[in-house]
């Protein structure tokens, strides 16, 4: 609803002045909080992103290499083993 619909609202009484002034505080913090997040967004795209040493010395090839083909960590137990899982998952159902 546009914000002069809810002027004429509150002007006829079926908003409080309490509301409205309530309604205008909470949408002007939320005005900010979302320009300071986009500012801080433009201002972090050109960063580098903050590696550790062992991977801030490779290339973006090797760490891509490496997170494709590394053995661990696993993400889920369960991921590494599909076949046991589905067959658990068949034989249970609850």
């Amino acid at each position: 609803m546009k914000i002069a619909r809810k002027i004429h609202r509150a002007f006829r009484g079926d908003v409080g002045p309490k509301a409205l002034a309530l309604e205008l505080l909470r949408r002007s913090r939320v005005s900010l909080t979302r320009n300071r997040e986009r500012a801080r967004l433009q201002s972090s795209e050109n960063e580098a992103a903050h590696l550790l040493p062992l991977f801030a010395r490779m290339s973006s090839k090797e760490l891509l290499a490496h997170f494709r083909n590394r053995e661990q960590p696993y993400f889920f137990p369960g991921f590494s083993d599909c076949d046991s899982v589905a067959n658990a998952q068949t034989r249970n159902p609850e």
